[in-house]
């Protein structure tokens, strides 16, 4: 018999509107408002089989958390090694995961299943270090286990979420990582340290990784990191690596071509795969034509973008129409790859450029400190300057002699050179065999609106200082490089310093009141540059230490360090 419910009736509408909350509720899970956000990451309570067992003959792995997990993450964080070919299926069990294997496990092998840093819990918070499992289908475990870290190549600072994959050596003198998946993988923690337990006992190669594309495989100008060139692990003992792995970007690659746009009737901007940098504002090596009838057109000046993977082309007035772009010019990226040949056919613009140059401030803008006259002081290194809003409307450094002047202190004009790579930031350069700009000199920027000044002033030796210290470990064929670098800017080189043998230094003419920091290395190619190395066919990094200076530098003194730069000989 079928009953009729009667939704009129107060009660049963209030039972039923009841009920329908209840699902959803239980459907939904809804986080409390209110109270500190949460920052502590999932914690691994348990599996089945637990850790460390032997025998084990199953189908699956239970993994049991204190708490739900983002079950979009879960796939990308998990390993298991030996790896299945086909990939394993995951249910999620309130905050339990069960993970289901493809195929039968392995006889008598050790299988090392983790959980990395990509593992999130539900409210987006990430493991700090991964979690690991092993458990063994025969009656032993394996017993191999290493640990070890990794540090950037600038600072020394360790370098978390790095992927370290290790591969049996097998008698083999290097692998190749860009075609070979690793035989166990682990993560680093957010301190950079790794750790990783119940590997075989042999010979590894041990290489850091950005895995990026989390493919298990180095991809061109992924970061990664070299060790020792084969590392022996010994059962039930530790093979701790004292030297980290210094992770590095080695990039041989030339940006690739994008997209191509006009921007105004007189400019167009071309955008590559990554930063790159005009070497050369001159518009040699570039051809300009109608795509249809060939008639040429000039290409004025070449300049960087606002964008860092964009350059910007000034050209003659482009009527609307179709045109080509070929030619490779003076760009090239941060590591020297010059831009390959390219062929562009765009559509030209015909929105005119506002006409109007406005004048944003002079630079430099770092390390800026003022005499007590007033003068912005120009360190080594630097150069005084001035900025735009944006690019000029003739952008041509000699137009600008028009509306710029530079004179020293009695009002005697000065003569000097305009040197620019973007068409927005000019510097002032003395002219040759004219002019050092060794006392204060004054820059006048004219402009239909306003006149802009500003006093300048070179450093003198009176108002810097230096660092002095003991430099060990060199070899007889190695150049030392010492590099002072700027300890709130890491990556801008203040000084450099070359000797070819260890002992006593002094890097003098830094500025004062100013933090640093030493990067020394032996230069074994000598080629000017730290080498990170090679995986494929190996190849060691250059030996380097990093060095914090514990105190500013003062003017007119000698900063000695108290430690010795001790860089490690492999």
């Amino acid at each position: 018999m079928i009953q009729k419910v009667n939704f009129q009736s107060p009660g049963i509408l209030f039972a039923v509107l009841g009920l329908a909350l209840l699902i959803h509720g239980c459907a939904v899970p809804i986080p409390p408002s209110g109270g500190p956000a949460d920052n502590t990451p999932a914690v691994l309570l348990g599996s089945d089989p637990v850790n460390a067992s032997v025998n084990v003959d199953t189908d699956r792995i239970i993994f049991r958390f204190n708490e739900r997990l983002d079950e979009r993450s879960v796939m990308g964080a998990l390993s298991i090694f030996p790896e299945f070919e086909q990939p394993v299926d995951l249910k999620f069990k309130g905050s339990s995961i069960e993970v289901y294997f493809p195929a039968s496990l392995r006889q008598n092998t050790t299988y090392v299943i983790s959980f990395d840093t990509r593992l999130r819990d539900a409210h987006g918070v990430a493991l700090h270090a991964p979690v690991s499992v092993a458990f063994g289908t025969g009656n032993t475990l394996n017993t191999g286990r290493m640990t070890g870290s990794v540090v950037d190549e600038v600072q020394g600072k360790p370098s978390g979420s790095v992927d370290i994959f290790l591969y049996a050596a097998g008698g083999e003198q290097s692998i190749d990582p860009s075609t070979k998946t690793p035989d166990y993988r682990t993560q680093t923690s957010e301190s950079g340290r790794f750790s990783i337990s119940n590997i075989r006992e042999q010979e590894y190669f041990v290489f850091g990784l950005l895995d990026q594309n989390q493919n298990h495989l180095l991809d061109v100008n992924e970061a990664f990191a070299v060790g020792e060139k084969a590392i022996s692990v010994s059962d039930s003992v530790t093979a701790t690596l004292s030297a980290p792995f210094i992770l590095a970007r080695a990039d041989t690659s030339a940006p690739d071509f994008r997209q191509a746009r006009a921007t105004f009737s007189d400019e167009i901007t071309v955008r590559f795969s990554e930063p790159v940098s005009v070497l050369s504002t001159r518009s040699d090596g570039w051809i300009l034509s109608d795509s249809s009838t060939g008639t040429p057109f000039d290409v004025l000046s070449t300049y960087a973008g606002s964008d860092t993977r964009e350059i910007r082309f000034r050209t003659a007035i482009l009527p609307v129409g179709r045109y080509l772009l070929e030619g490779s010019g003076e760009v090239a990226d941060s590591s020297g790859n010059t831009v390959a040949p390219i062929s562009i056919v765009f559509s030209s613009s015909a929105q005119i450029r506002e006409t109007k140059d406005v004048f944003a401030r002079f630079i430099p803008d770092t390390l800026s400190v003022r005499t007590e006259d007033n003068n912005l002081l120009i360190w080594p290194g630097l150069k005084a300057g001035l900025m735009f809003e944006s690019t000029l409307n003739n952008p041509d450094a000699d137009a600008l002699k028009s509306f710029v002047s530079v004179i020293d202190t009695s009002g005697t004009a000065l003569n000097y050179s305009i040197q620019t790579t973007d068409g927005i930031r000019y510097f002032l350069l003395p002219q040759r065999g004219e002019l050092n700009f060794e006392g204060p000199f004054i820059v006048n920027v004219a402009t239909p609106d306003s006149t802009y000044s500003e006093s300048f002033q070179a450093v003198t030796d009176e108002m810097t200082g230096s660092i002095s210290g003991e430099v060990a470990g060199a070899t007889s064929e190695a150049v030392i490089v010492i590099e002072v670098r700027n300890a709130t800017h890491p990556r801008q080189v203040i000084s450099v310093l070359l000797r070819q043998a260890a002992g006593a230094f002094d890097v003098t003419g830094l500025p004062a009141g100013s933090g640093y920091f030493l990067r020394a290395y032996l230069d074994l190619n000598s080629d000017g540059d730290w080498n990170p190395g090679n995986v494929y066919p190996f190849k060691a990094p250059e030996p380097v230490i990093w060095h914090v200076v514990d105190q500013p530098v003062r003017a007119r003194w000698e900063t000695a360090l108290s430690d010795t730069l001790s860089i490690p000989v492999r």
